[in-house]
């Protein structure tokens, strides 16, 4: 049995207004203008939220999500 461990990945979602990306131990949530960063590993219960400690690791997830949500909507036409 090999023992590597498979590559680091992305898990991104969204439902109604709320969005996310889960990236290693850190979970970005966004809901309209609210953005709430955890890492899980040290907060499973999602209780202390790291956005304003945690500028950059927002920004790159939030660019990531970004693109994701860029990839998905390419070509799909949104109704009101």
């Amino acid at each position: 049995m090999d023992n590597r461990r498979l590559p680091e990945r992305a898990l991104f979602w969204r439902y109604r207004k709320e969005r996310a990306v889960r990236k290693g131990p850190w979970k970005l949530l966004v809901q309209g203008r609210d953005v709430k960063l955890y890492n899980l590993d040290d907060d499973l219960g999602e209780k202390k939220n790291l956005a304003r400690a945690e500028p950059g690791r927002v920004k790159a997830l939030e660019d990531e999500l970004a693109v994701w949500e860029s990839d998905v909507l390419a070509g799909v036409e949104l109704r009101a």
